[in-house]
């Protein structure tokens, strides 16, 4: 089967490789400048699309071809029936590179630039992506693939590249190299480029980012925790049958989380397995945002199966609008990038544990690298805070807040300098001022009616308190 394999690609790609060396096939071509821009490689055989091309150095069978699913690791094409591979088998210690160059493109129209590719390589291949903004400008570095820094990548992945430097006349590569020694197969589909600024430009997804921590109060610590207070760590990159994921630790136990579009998935971390319990030793999703009302989603444990029964969008401290899920078990409610907001976001591994008794964790706040994604609107803090009509340490002196006509005042009798912040209960902050003295004034008119917390902190004492609009 190898040796058919090897046969048909080695006529694919001389046959490519001669066409190219004629000289341009297509001509010039004028950049592009309508946004969003695809090329799923949908409309060719074994020629590279109109207005791309290709420079090679060393063997001519090192070359990029667009090749049918069946064909390289993975077979099938990440959407579609074709995608564009460079593959080559060959013991000895060379090194080649085949370079296949986008169109032009002209972005100065374009705020945020943005590419977005699927990759997988396997072997001794590697990719390298560059890019350069003039015709006769140099190319400059983008993004390394180097599979002693990234691992083999035998499964179909999203890299998302934000483009520097734009211009009229802006091009990439994709350059796959070989180090020789063995076989090696690259494969990129569905490449694209849109405007960030219109799209998720900023949209900050729990799952994907190096540091996250959720933090969760046991209110209900049958287990008699000397602190109530719970963290759910996710960290770092590591690589398991080819395949990275994030690092999770919690309770003590570690485990592995990676994406796949709208999905969360986990696994394990190997040494580890006992801790999650039987129903957990294979990977497992976890989460799947891609459901929409009527949808049902099995989740393994306790909870079995349950129905979407509603669909809302929420905005987060990012600034973006996130899913979110309803399900016919709120417990169960959960908000796209997020996870849970019910519990941590990974309780229902928790609970398929045998105990007699679970701990109920309710979740608090989620830090992404540092900075606040969310918080419970029912607390006031990271620390177990909850927000009320009362005090949270000693009161704070003649304080009085009034909210009229959609203007909120805030006064206090006494000279001390006071922060003030305005949160939705979905969590997100809508107003803030720091260093106020006697009063402060705000409006929100613009506001939706609903519920609101204002949160009033001096000399390390705060005060919560809702206000309806």
């Amino acid at each position: 089967m190898r040796t058919i394999y090897l046969f048909l690609i080695s006529i694919f790609l001389s046959f490519i490789t001669s066409f190219w060396l004629v000289g341009s096939v297509y001509g010039q071509c004028e950049p592009i400048s309508a946004f969003p821009w695809a090329e799923g490689f949908e409309e060719n055989d074994f020629l590279t699309p109109s207005c791309w091309e290709q420079e090679l150095v060393g063997d001519p069978q090192w070359a990029w071809a667009v090749v049918p699913d069946s064909i390289g690791t993975p077979a099938t094409a990440h959407s579609g029936e074709k995608k564009m591979q460079i593959f080559l088998d060959f013991d000895g210690l060379p090194v080649y590179t085949a370079k296949l160059t986008t169109p032009a493109f002209d972005l100065t129209a374009v705020t945020k630039p943005a590419l977005k590719f699927w990759h997988t390589q396997t072997g001794k291949g590697h990719l390298v992506v560059y890019y350069k903004n003039a015709q006769d400008g140099d190319w400059v570095l983008l993004k390394s693939f180097f599979t002693s820094e990234v691992g083999e990548i035998v499964d179909w992945q999203e890299e998302i590249i934000a483009l520097p430097e734009v211009s009229d006349d802006y091009q990439i590569a994709f350059t796959g190299i070989f180090l020789g020694g063995g076989v090696a197969d690259i494969q990129i589909d569905d490449v694209s480029i849109s405007d960030e600024e219109d799209t998720k430009d900023g949209f900050v997804n729990a799952f994907y980012a190096d540091s996250v921590v959720w933090r969760s109060c046991l209110e209900l610590n049958m287990s008699g925790f000397e602190n109530p207070i719970s963290e759910t760590v996710l960290y770092g990159d590591t690589t398991l049958n080819g395949v990275k994921w994030k690092i999770l630790t919690q309770y003590g136990r570690k485990g592995l989380v990676r994406t796949e579009e709208a999905k969360v998935l986990f696994f394990p971390y190997p040494g580890y397995e006992e801790t999650w319990g039987s129903l957990f030793q294979e990977e497992t999703t976890v989460y799947d945002f891609s459901l929409d009302v009527g949808d049902s989603f099995n989740f393994v444990g306790l909870f079995g199966t349950s129905t979407v029964i509603a669909t809302d969008s929420i905005e987060l401290n990012d600034g973006r609008k996130h899913k979110k899920l309803f399900f016919s078990n709120p417990w169960l409610n959960c908000i796209e990038g997020l996870g849970s907001d019910v519990f941590h976001p990974f309780f229902f591994l928790t609970h398929a544990m045998s105990t007699s008794m679970p701990d109920f964790a309710t979740f608090m706040c989620c830090r992404v690298n540092g900075d606040l994604l969310y918080m419970n609107p029912d607390y006031l803090d990271c620390e177990g805070n909850r927000v009320s009509n009362e005090t949270i340490g000693k009161p704070a002196p003649k304080t009085t807040i009034t909210f009229e006509n959609g203007l909120l005042r805030v006064t206090r009798d006494d000279d001390a300098l006071f922060d003030v912040a305005v949160y939705h209960m979905q969590g997100m902050l809508l107003a803030q001022a720091k260093n106020n003295r006697n009063e402060w004034l705000v409006h929100l008119e613009h506001l939706p009616k609903g519920v609101y917390v204002v949160r009033i902190s001096s000399e390390n004492v705060v005060y919560s308190e809702k206000i309806v609009r």
